[in-house]
């Protein structure tokens, strides 16, 4: 039971560290060259565009990482 615990650790922990790095090399790939400060707006439907654009395929490629690891750890 114990080696069942800490191969799910140790699973989880290769998936956190894996994410966190796929994902500061995605936000840092979205990051604009122009240093201005942006404005934001309270009008609705520019920003919730957007957001939901980004937020979506921030999620799929979470997924596709996801799954990347899943397919390396069945290849072993």
């Amino acid at each position: 039971m114990s080696s069942l615990r800490k191969q799910i650790s140790d699973d989880f922990k290769d998936r956190e560290s894996f994410l966190k790095t796929f994902c500061r090399q995605a936000s840092n790939s979205h990051m604009r060259d122009d240093p201005a400060p942006k404005k934001r707006s309270s009008i609705a439907t520019g920003a919730a565009a957007s957001s939901s654009h980004m937020t979506g395929s921030r999620k799929h490629a979470l997924l596709a990482a996801l799954k990347t690891i899943d397919d390396n750890k069945s290849q072993d």
